[in-house]
């Protein structure tokens, strides 16, 4: 048989027997502090001379990696000073080579690797992390009631920065209206957690900011606070947020995706307007009402959720989506707002449910991949142009209970060869 012992352990032989019941001799050695192979055999000699012979392969094999320990060292630095590397050592000598760099001149988290390599190709490594800070914190802040605002900062700082948590023994408790604007040289924040609110315009205009983490501490993100920020790729909402301000991600080129949680329950006027990265978004279950232009030409956006709680669609709130293939709508929602889904081109089917009872002016204009609209039974008025130059319509049906049709409601409307309008309409504009 074969046996395989690690190097450096111990291997014991287990023996071998003869049918005969005639001793046994061994021949060979193992040396387990070297690696190769080794043969021990086994012979038996019966009472007619007869000798038989079995041989027992031991493998000794090397697949521990080198063990590198890091030398203490002084790895927390400020902006613009020296940082030596205190190197590493490995337990059985081998050479250490390091690779990665610091950049002392710009603030943020570099990681040291060191390898080494023993005579058996096994490959050792283990890192050290080194922070170079901003030099004194430049951070201008108001003290209330034993509670920090962060007020201002240094617009020429740049690299990542580390909010304290705590000034002066008074814990930071929030980000004042426009801290951080304007302050294009940051790419990394991070918000302590005993952060709950983010005022207005607080990171506007930060076009290198490439990822912030908020805090699951935060209840309020102001009306602006992210407008602008065209380096940002992806963000978490944390479920302790419950309203998204005005604009409060508008201009956020970059941002591809983005998840609004359950918590939320207000989110402002456009606030993700003119996001034009976005893909796919999920609106959580308690939001209430989506505002004026909240999505407004989000181009690339394919497809939308919009959760079971939203019983308002805002003016312009979808308007110009023109990849948008599918929307599924709430039934808690009881009115969609003017030019609600203006320009949608993209859109080839609606549903919309039973409690809706207004559709707005223009909500559906220029609509032109719609094919088929079914009103639900609980609307009551359609606005001017609602349905304007939807020219890929071939049907629609029109709920009971509608009792008024706007003016060009259905103008420009090519593609439709019927219509029936329910006894309930009084006036036609």
């Amino acid at each position: 048989g074969t046996d395989t012992v690690e190097q450096g352990a111990t291997w014991t032989d287990a023996g071998a027997t003869a049918d005969g019941g005639e001793t046994v001799t061994v021949s060979g050695t193992v040396d387990t502090t070297t690696a190769g192979t080794y043969t021990i055999t086994y012979t038996a000699t019966d009472a007619a001379e007869n000798v038989g012979t079995v041989t027992r392969t031991i493998i000794v094999v090397d697949t521990t990696a080198p063990v590198i320990t890091v030398t203490s060292g002084t790895d927390t630095v400020e902006q613009g000073s020296t940082w030596t590397n205190a190197g590493a050592t490995a337990n059985t000598g081998e050479t250490v080579t390091a690779s990665g760099t610091v950049n002392t001149s710009t603030s943020g988290t570099y990681t040291i690797t060191y390898t080494a390599t023993d005579a058996a190709g096994n490959v050792g490594t283990v890192t050290r992390t080194v922070t170079v800070t901003v030099v004194n914190q430049p951070l201008a802040y108001t003290t209330n009631d034993g509670k920090v605002t962060i007020a201002n900062f240094d617009k020429t700082v740049v690299g990542e920065l580390i909010i304290p948590s705590v000034i002066e023994g008074n814990p930071v408790t929030s980000i004042g209206d426009g801290a951080f604007k304007g302050c294009t040289g940051l790419t990394s924040i991070t918000i302590p957690d005993s952060v709950t609110s983010i005022g207005a315009g607080a990171f506007e205009g930060c076009t290198g900011l490439t990822s912030i983490t908020i805090p699951d501490s935060v209840i309020s993100i102001g009306t602006a606070a992210f407008y602008g920020c065209t380096g940002l790729t992806s963000i978490t909402i944390p479920d302790s947020v419950t309203s998204i301000g005005e604009s409060a991600f508008g201009g956020c080129t970059g941002l591809t995706s983005i998840t609004i949680p359950d918590s939320v329950t207000t989110i402002g006027e456009s606030a993700f307007g003119g996001c034009t990265g976005l893909t796919s978004i999920t609106i959580g279950d308690s939001v209430t009402s989506i505002g004026e232009g909240t999505f407004y030409g989000l181009t690339n956006l394919t497809s939308i959720t919009i959760g079971n709680g939203v019983t308002s669609i805002g003016r312009s709130a979808f308007n110009g989506l023109t990849n948008l293939t599918s929307i599924t709508i709430g039934d808690s929602v009881t009115s969609i707002g003017d030019f609600a889904f203006n320009g949608c081109t993209g859109l080839t089917s609606i549903t919309i449910p039973d409690s809706v009872t207004t559709i707005g002016e223009a909500a559906f204009f220029d609509c032109t991949s719609l094919t088929g609209i079914t009103i639900g039974d609980s609307v009551t008025s359609i606005g001017t142009a609602a349905f304007a130059d939807c020219t890929g319509l071939t049907s629609i049906t029109i709920g009971d209970s509608v009792t008024s049709i706007g003016d060009y409601a259905f103008n420009g409307c090519t593609g439709l060869t019927s219509i029936t309008i329910p006894d309930s309409v009084t006036t036609i504009g």
